[in-house]
């Protein structure tokens, strides 16, 4: 098994990879979550994930950013 080089992937690598785990975690029980069309539709890159219930309330939305150079200020 090879191990990711977390700290070499391109953004739309690390977007891939990552976004697979709550979505397939957030899906069940009645739930259905998937990234949503236009990927971080603030700009910033971001991938926006939405869970809901078959019948189409929200239910939770996460967002996932990609941070090559760390967190800045107190967020380490």
């Amino acid at each position: 098994m090879e191990l990711i080089d977390w700290r070499r992937l391109e953004a739309s690598v690390f977007n891939h990879l990552v976004e697979n785990l709550p979505v397939t975690e957030n899906t069940r029980d009645g739930l259905v979550a998937m990234v949503v069309d236009g990927r971080g539709g603030g700009g910033d890159g971001g991938v926006d994930i939405d869970v809901t219930k078959q019948t189409g309330q929200m239910v939770e939305v996460s967002k996932l950013n990609y941070f090559p150079k760390s967190f800045s200020g107190g967020h380490r």
